[in-house]
């Protein structure tokens, strides 16, 4: 027979036995594959040869995991794909954590990266948890890492890395989580502990499987394997996912192995131009997907949310308001936006200036007129709170988180005013749910630690200052830290020094 002839047959078993399925234009490099393997193995290679080895009837299950390792071998470095876990970080992660916190369920997250090759991939969501989440300690947190390479996985759990691994890594991520170690990087034992390996051979073997913990997941990240696979296995596989994840879960999947006939029970979601997949039969809130989404009506175009217009201008026509000006007289559009900004503009003026009173009458009367705005809204319950107004700053707050609750700043401002009523345990609650959002606001932080000495809880409050003071490290001594009224970086360390 010849080459093609004899690749085809090879390649049908390799589906078979395994589920691999290999392009004709991928035989050559196959070939030489599986020569290395044959070479593992003891064996002398021929097609002939290896044609009457894999057509035998039970082959070794060691013999066939050498062969798998030599065909599955990937390339993959950390935080690879930045749109992805653009997505887990500032949409995903947010959302379950805020959600557990108000409905009071238990503090569980779920999350398997399958194929996941040598690790880079979940011990990069395994960082970027402990980056996001302020009490980690307290979470049940499962990042479930399998692969049918046995080799792959050994590297895995081994946690060290050459340079090449980091080529599209933070400087500061490599400095706080690896130790060097001559021309390799190791990883801390507080990310490895956090990833559980195992072998999984995605095309055969069973799940969902309470024994594997393979079910009731929250996320699958899946990408750059499916590829592998041949259309009847994939549909398989994509079946097993959409079973093995909760209601609402995500599943996340190569750019380049999208494809609605394998996926088509999932939801699809668009971000930041990606798309990505979601087991959900309602479609996805506008304040939790702002950059846009499909709609499943519109054949896969994109619809971009709407700014809401106010409802009148008659605001403008005041006295003691600048008009808009004449060359936005025929675009509604252009002068909406002008009137917006302007009366934000105005009003900030008179809080910045101490007018706190004059300040509160503007925003109430401006919110009267063009209705709910949500820059307004925040400026007043500030000014409500500096002239000692704290129950109608604290109502006027729960509105606007009601309306908005993925802001850091509006969870934030409202622990402060739960600490000036020592109203410690909601405040704390709420500087949880700042620091889901936002784990860079060193003013939540600095908070936390206070309100946790309150609480006496001062082996947190000390965990609080440490993971501030190491926060710190990417402003210089003279930069202003956001959120803290100009207070500059060099100072702040000197506070977390003397607090530590």
């Amino acid at each position: 027979m010849s080459f093609e002839e004899n690749m085809s047959i090879i390649n049908q078993r390799l589906n078979t036995l395994i589920g691999l399925n290999f392009a004709e234009s991928q035989w050559k490099n196959l070939e030489s594959n599986l020569k290395l393997a044959f070479n593992v193995l003891n064996l002398q290679y021929s097609q002939e040869l290896f044609l009457k080895w894999i057509m035998q009837t039970e082959i070794p299950a060691k013999e066939l995991e050498i062969l798998a390792n030599h065909l599955t071998i990937g390339e993959t470095y950390f935080f690879r794909e930045k749109i992805a876990l653009n997505l887990l970080r500032e949409k995903i992660i947010p959302a379950i954590t805020i959600a557990h916190l108000e409905n009071g369920g238990s503090r569980s997250l779920k999350i398997w990266s399958a194929g996941c090759s040598s690790g880079e991939e979940p011990y990069s969501i395994a960082m970027m948890l402990k980056e996001l989440i302020p009490d980690i300690e307290d979470w049940d947190i499962k990042i479930l890492a399998t692969d049918i390479n046995t080799a792959a996985l050994q590297k895995a759990k081994e946690g060290r890395y050459t340079s090449w691994s980091f080529r599209d890594t933070p400087e500061y991520i490599k400095k706080k989580y690896f130790l060097e170690n001559g021309k390799s990087y190791e990883l801390k034992p507080e990310i490895r502990k956090m990833v559980h390996f195992n072998r999984i051979n995605l095309a055969s073997d069973n799940f969902p499987a309470e024994t594997s913990g393979l079910m009731n997941l929250d996320v699958i990240f899946c990408r750059n394997v499916l590829m592998y696979f041949s259309p009847e296995v994939i549909k398989s596989i994509a079946g097993k996912f959409y079973q093995t994840l909760r209601k609402d879960a995500w599943f996340i999947t190569s750019q380049v192995e999208l494809n609605d006939q394998y996926f088509g029970n999932f939801q699809r979601i668009v971000f930041e131009g990606g798309v990505f997949y979601r087991k959900s039969t309602i479609e996805p809130k506008l304040d939790l997907f702002r950059d846009s989404f499909t709609d499943p009506k519109s054949n896969g175009k994109l619809n971009k949310t709407k700014k809401r217009l106010p409802k009148t201008l008659a605001l403008l026509q005041k006295d003691n308001i600048r008009r808009v000006p004449a060359s936005f007289d025929n675009k509604p559009e252009l002068m909406a936006q002008s009137s917006e900004n302007h009366l934000f503009s105005e009003a900030e003026a008179l809080f910045l200036a101490g007018h706190f009173q004059d300040c509160i009458l503007f925003c109430n009367s401006a919110l009267a007129e063009q209705g709910y705005d949500k820059e307004l809204t925040f400026l007043l319950s500030k000014a409500y709170a500096n002239v000692g107004k704290l129950e109608k700053a604290e109502k006027t707050l729960k509105s606007l988180i009601a309306a908005n609750s993925d802001n850091a700043e509006h969870y934030y401002f409202y622990a402060t005013i739960l600490m000036e009523q020592n109203q410690w345990d909601e405040a704390d609650k709420n500087l949880v749910k700042a620091l889901y959002l936002d784990p860079r606001l060193l003013a939540a932080r600095l908070s936390r630690s206070r309100v946790l000495k309150h609480l006496n809880k001062n082996e947190q409050s000390k965990k609080e200052i440490e993971n501030l003071i190491s926060d710190i490290d990417i402003y210089d001594d003279y930069e202003s830290i956001p959120g803290l009224d100009g207070l500059t970086a060099g100072r702040l360390r000197q506070m977390a020094q003397f607090f530590s």
